[in-house]
């Protein structure tokens, strides 16, 4: 009896040390339960949409609801001496620029927008979820086997010729904290083969994989939007050849099409987290 006694004691013993080693119940995630969004960012809609350049009528009445004077008139100057137009819409899309951009198939990935530049879709859309501060592309063209390129510096006027050049819009975000965010945008061609170079981010040196760059720091845009506008881009017609004809016009079928590109700010999770940061 004593030895049974002794040896249920020692297994009530080994019973209650293994219970420490079990693990602790965890918490099991719904998958209805929504995603979870970094609170430093913002998310835009980019949307492709194509209009005929020869349906001059059609382009007449999108451009119209279009406010392009919150570009200040030195900007609108530049972008239109390389061919672009720019403006704002506000919070309610008009009827006419809805019509083009509203009808819009399930969104892609930024890498399935480049693949699908040329295809015959006539409405593209991309969703972006961009961290205030940080680097984002917007592929706005095809790849061009040559791109001819005509700039200024002091006074005269140079010309050289990109291979493998693709035109992008280069984007920054950062959040207000009042609900706005504030986007910088700048052309930029990307051209020629992919090169291994080390470089500068945040006081921090890495090799960077890319192709050569070319920005154009003169166009560059610093607007701040409210949820529900949307910065509308496209070429400003009859400059063939010009930067904004190779960004925002394409062959489509034989004939001449231009594409609009709208960046339509949806959201923000910030909360009064970047105000220092971004109020400069």
């Amino acid at each position: 009896m004593a030895r049974l006694a002794m040896s249920a004691g020692i297994a009530l013993l080994l019973c209650a040390g293994c219970t420490r080693w079990l693990e602790p119940t965890r918490a099991v995630r719904s998958p209805l339960s929504p995603v979870e969004i970094a609170t430093d960012t913002a998310t835009l809609d980019v949307i492709f949409s194509r209009v005929a350049t020869t349906d001059e009528e059609a382009a007449i009445k999108v451009w119209a609801d279009i406010d392009e004077t919150l570009i200040s008139p030195a900007l609108r100057h530049e972008l239109a001496q390389q061919g672009f137009r720019v403006g704002i819409v506000g919070g309610q899309t008009p009827a006419t620029l809805a019509k083009l951009l509203d009808a819009t198939p399930k969104p892609v990935s930024g890498t399935e927008v480049a693949d699908q530049l040329e295809s015959n879709q006539p409405i593209r859309k991309q969703t972006m979820q961009i961290h205030t501060g940080r680097r984002q592309e917007i592929i706005a063209s095809g790849v061009y086997e040559q791109w001819p390129i005509l700039t200024r510096e002091d006074g005269a006027i140079h010309g050289r010729t990109l291979s493998q050049a693709q035109g992008c819009l280069v984007l920054k975000a950062y959040a207000q904290g009042d609900g706005r965010v504030r986007l910088e945008i700048k052309p930029e061609i990307q051209h020629g083969q992919i090169r291994t170079q080390v470089v500068g981010d945040d006081g921090m040196f890495r090799m960077d994989s890319s192709k050569p760059k070319l920005a154009f720091e003169k166009l560059s845009l610093d607007v701040t939007l409210s949820a529900g506008q949307t910065l509308v881009f496209a070429e400003l017609p009859n400059h063939p050849g010009s930067l904004g004809h190779y960004f925002f016009s394409e062959p489509q079928n034989g004939r001449a099409q231009q594409k609009l590109v709208a960046i339509r700010f949806t959201k923000t999770q910030c909360d009064n987290l970047f105000n220092d940061a971004s109020g400069k």
